[in-house]
């Protein structure tokens, strides 16, 4: 099951890279990218319950996760996005 989980957290990471955005603002991605909720402030947060430090520290913990299975011949999904989108 932990497995799965962390295929599922890979998946989830894939989407995030997806999403993220490199500007003059820095590296950021919005809430609602998709602009289904309705309303939600297309800003920029910061903090961890909606912002890019959330999004940093979940890829963080995923990169953790995934360097203990060992055996990996390439750097995790998370390691990758986090070294590619550094500000």
């Amino acid at each position: 099951q932990e497995d799965e989980h962390l295929r599922g957290a890979e998946r989830c990471a894939a989407w995030i890279e997806s999403k993220i955005t490199r500007d003059a603002l820095g590296t950021h991605c919005l809430v609602d990218p998709e602009y289904r909720l309705g309303g939600f402030p297309a800003r920029i947060f910061l903090g961890a319950a909606h912002g890019i430090s959330g999004v940093a520290h979940f890829l963080a913990c995923l990169a953790e996760a995934t360097r203990a299975e060992g055996g990996h011949p390439e750097p995790c999904i998370s390691a990758r996005i986090l070294t590619r989108w550094q500000a």
